[in-house]
């Protein structure tokens, strides 16, 4: 069914940077179901005028990797913060039309779950958002859980993550750019971020993607023109 005319211009001049958790409790079936949902999520973005980009954030290694053998070697000083290489993957790049095949089998690829750092996913997300030169620019994460690094956890502490996540989150929403949402697959997302929504399984979270997406757009349009 085509759009409505006012339907086809809803994100026009805005840039959506679909982020996925590649952790490996999204192994198997979630993972399958969540890449499908992207997939028609970001095709549904870019119809309504969006310039969408997907990527994925997990860890080059399990357990720290290489990053947590050099710490044993250097007899593992005390707190010595993140152990583990990160691994952000661009399936589809901004300007692109859609997510090419090659891409689609990449990101079904189980070798590519491992862990989670979350804060610095984000980070990462702000900075590829924030090269762009559109008006909006939105980071939605697509998530089913809170970040884990074993090795990283170890070494620091058990709420060593947790506290960089928030620092990085609050750091977002209180620069307003990109905004920031989320979906949590399975879990309540509205834990760790203000603007977000559930999707009962990785597999139903296009439609509250969708959802979450245009009525952040529309509600901060309507505060723009009453003020």
């Amino acid at each position: 069914m085509p759009l409505e005319a006012d339907e086809a211009d809803t994100l026009r001049d805005a840039a959506v940077l679909l982020m996925i958790d590649q952790s490996g409790s999204m192994r198997g079936e979630p993972m399958a179901c969540a890449a499908a949902g992207v997939r028609r999520l970001s095709d549904e973005l870019a119809r309504r005028g969006a310039n969408v980009a997907v990527a994925g954030y997990t860890t080059a290694g399990w357990h720290g990797g290489f990053a947590r053998r050099k710490w044993r070697r250097e007899r593992r000083p005390a707190r010595p913060g993140r152990l583990c290489a990160l691994l952000h993957i661009v399936y589809r790049p901004f300007d692109s039309t859609d997510l090419e095949e090659n891409a689609w089998r990449q990101m079904l690829n189980p070798d590519v779950l491992r862990e989670n750092v979350d804060g610095r996913a984000l980070e990462w997300g702000a900075a590829y958002l924030n090269s762009r030169s559109e008006r909006r620019r939105i980071l939605l994460v697509v998530s089913d859980g809170a970040p884990v690094n074993d090795a990283t956890l170890f070494a620091n502490g058990p709420s060593y993550m947790h506290r960089h996540f928030l620092k990085v989150r609050d750091t977002l929403l209180d620069a307003k750019t990109p905004e920031l949402l989320a979906i949590g697959v399975g879990y309540r997302a509205s834990e760790f971020y203000p603007v977000s929504r559930e999707a009962v399984d990785a597999g139903q979270l296009a439609e509250p993607g969708l959802g979450l997406v245009i009525g952040n757009v529309m509600r901060k349009r309507r505060v723009m023109i009453s003020t």
